[in-house]
């Protein structure tokens, strides 16, 4: 097998590619460390991830523990330092629940929960909208015409009311005892309502790459269309899914965080943000930090995602970075 070898002109491209690209890099790191608002978002991202990965090292207890177990007393008060504090000496910094389990580890348990349900939803979301929209918009023609119609009609569809009749219907099910799939089941169709959204975004941006000279070029060469649109149209549409991928992953949380509250996502003491609010809401004039601190981890989460997204947003789009 003989080796290809580079001619010095394709070297010389090459090495200018590779130091584009690092300058590139160094331009987004640049204006991501002076933009605060971003930086804040990208340190929660950060954080977030982090917690759910190391959550059974970092958490002071079991997220399943009570008073019934351990002696852990019900709806202790947030912040206690002395007094009734634990024999490990670790204070309850969001105080305990109806049943006496530790809030601040089951919030960092339920993030757990988060990412998945914002990787899944988004995957799912992304994978069919790509698909969809790139045939659309490449294509054209009666292709562009069905796919659209059929989006059109998906979008009619009332999405929230759609899922709570989906997973309502698919949680009393043989296959599912006692809800055990009901949250992937959730997140499932959370994105998959959110397919017909990505598919018009990515259709529009399509139909503007595949105007441009270079396709024109990869069709001379007598490239498929198939190589075409994987090599050429959606790496150059790549940074708007990446933008709606940042700030899709915040809105899929919130949707499954909102089926879980009303009962649909989360199995019964499974740490999910969404589920210990549902379980938390009887109480909440009585005892409002079990409902209030995972609330608050919900919309910090979502916010970071927000601001991350926007800065993306303004650096990838070539009409308004600044970088």
């Amino acid at each position: 097998m003989g080796m290809s070898i580079m001619t010095q002109e394709e070297l010389i491209a090459q090495v200018k590619r590779e130091r584009r690209f690092r300058a590139r890099l160094r331009a987004y790191f640049h204006s991501l460390i002076h933009n605060w608002t971003a930086l804040i978002g990208f340190i929660i991202i950060l954080g977030f991830f982090s917690i759910a990965i190391f959550a059974d090292v970092i958490a002071p207890y079991h997220p399943t523990e009570d008073d019934y177990t351990v002696g852990m007393p019900s709806f202790q008060d947030p912040f206690l330092i002395t007094g009734d504090t634990p024999t490990t000496g670790f204070p309850y910094l969001m105080g305990t629940d109806w049943a006496g389990q530790d809030i601040f580890s089951r919030i960092l348990y339920g993030a757990r929960s988060a990412v998945l349900a914002g990787t899944l939803a988004i995957s799912v979301g992304l994978f069919g909208g790509i698909l969809i929209g790139s045939l659309s918009g490449y294509l054209g023609g009666s292709v562009d015409n069905i796919l659209m119609r059929i989006v059109d009609a998906w979008m009619s569809i009332p999405s929230f009311f759609m899922l709570l009749i989906i997973v309502a219907a698919l949680s009393d099910q043989p296959w599912n005892p006692a809800g055990k799939y009901t949250l992937l089941i959730a997140m499932f169709f959370v994105g998959f309502m959110g397919i017909p959204g990505y598919a018009r975004i990515l259709r529009g941006s399509v139909l503007a790459v595949r105007e441009m000279d270079f396709i024109d070029a990869a069709r001379a060469t007598g490239s498929s269309e198939a190589r075409i649109i994987v090599k050429h149209v959606l790496p150059n549409v790549f940074p708007i899914i990446l933008v709606y991928a940042t700030m899709g992953i915040g809105g899929a949380i919130m949707s499954t965080a909102g089926l879980s509250f009303i009962g649909l996502g989360a199995r019964p003491n499974q740490p999910d943000w969404g589920g210990d609010m549902n379980g938390a809401r009887y109480t909440f004039f009585d005892h409002p930090w079990p409902m209030f601190f995972p609330g608050l981890a919900i919309f910090i989460v979502v916010l970071g995602f927000n601001l991350l997204g926007d800065w993306l947003r303004d650096v990838l789009d070539p009409r308004t970075r600044d970088v």
